[in-house]
């Protein structure tokens, strides 16, 4: 039986590179991936590459530009919608800045306007923090709606891990952020 069978998994920036390898590591494994990145072209030769590695996981691609916040609620909406929101792995691995890097190498990064900065972290860090918004309002959402089905005893044995998880590792903007949408 596959190690990763029935886990879901979201892998951003996965059309090449490092992304692309825990991508096809995650579906020949078992698990069920979805892939994003801007070029839909480069993320069905993820799928091909995984059929070619006879993966008994699936590859799901999902064009998406990081940099753009309606795209990113889409990938979560698609999430919530095949799989009840569930998800068991994000490798936000999303990147746009190695261009900027590159044609700026010779200039120290604090002699840069104050826009260098959002170039640099718009899609890498800001984006962790609206991934795990997504995911903490998922669990929530997800804890609130079957409250009545398990009781508080079966809540904390499926949810309450998951939740301090997420709000471990969440900043206090997303954490705002969630308390603001369900006021």
């Amino acid at each position: 039986m596959p190690y990763l069978k029935e886990k879901v998994c979201l892998v951003t920036g996965a059309s090449r590179g490092i992304g692309r390898g825990i991508a096809l590591q995650l579906a020949v494994n078992g698990a069920t991936c979805y892939i994003t990145g801007r070029n839909s072209e480069k993320l069905e030769l993820v799928v091909d590459e995984a059929k070619k590695r006879e993966a008994c996981g699936k590859i799901i691609p999902v064009q998406c530009d990081h940099s753009n916040d309606t795209e990113v609620e889409k990938v979560f909406d698609l999430i919530d919608k095949e799989y009840d929101g569930k998800l068991d792995l994000l490798v936000n691995n999303a990147y746009s800045a190695v261009s900027w890097l590159l044609e700026n190498a010779k200039q120290c990064f604090w002699d840069h306007q104050i826009d260098a900065w959002d170039e640099v972290n718009q899609v890498g860090l800001r984006y962790t923090t609206e991934f795990f918004s997504h995911i903490f309002y998922c669990l929530i959402t997800k804890c609130l709606r079957d409250r009545n089905k398990v009781g508080i005893e079966g809540l904390s044995k499926a949810y309450l891990p998951s939740i301090l998880a997420v709000a471990r590792l969440n900043s206090y903007h997303g954490i705002m952020k969630f308390c603001l949408q369900c006021s």
